[in-house]
């Protein structure tokens, strides 16, 4: 049997990888968890079927080039979905919240990044209707 490099820098390897190992088991731990609280929320979610009207909305924000038009690609699926949201803000009894990760289509451009783009920035108020908890009503 072969023996290469020094042993205290091997041992050292050998703690880093078992240290590597039990974090990745924890994340999984993590993500097993979050994916229960995930399947909750879609058991108790409403479905919202997508209306003519919504449709027609994204279509002429597309036409327009409005957030998320606004930087040359095409984003229909995030139009449908401001839309729908915009229409169930606006419908709603209660407080609604749009949370997206999405900052580059549905941002304030070249500057504050918490503010929803101005093209979309109708559809929130700080009393019924917000942001993700990053972004802020001007």
């Amino acid at each position: 049997m072969y023996t290469y490099g020094d042993l205290k820098k091997r041992k050292r390897a050998l703690d880093e990888i078992t240290d590597v190992e039990h974090r990745i088991s924890k994340m999984g731990e993590s993500a097993v968890e979050g994916i229960g609280r995930i399947e909750k929320l879609f058991a108790t979610a409403v479905i919202i079927d997508t209306s003519d009207a919504v449709k027609l909305r994204a279509s002429q924000r597309a036409m327009d080039k409005l957030a998320p038009f606004h930087n040359g690609k095409d984003n229909f699926a995030d139009a449908v979905l401001i839309e729908i949201y915009g229409e169930v803000a606006r419908q709603g009894s209660g407080r609604c919240a749009f949370v997206t990760h999405n900052k580059r289509d549905f941002s304030y451009p070249n500057a504050n990044e918490k503010l929803p783009h101005p093209d979309i920035a109708p559809y929130f108020s700080k009393v019924k209707s917000r942001t993700s908890s990053n972004w802020k009503k001007r």
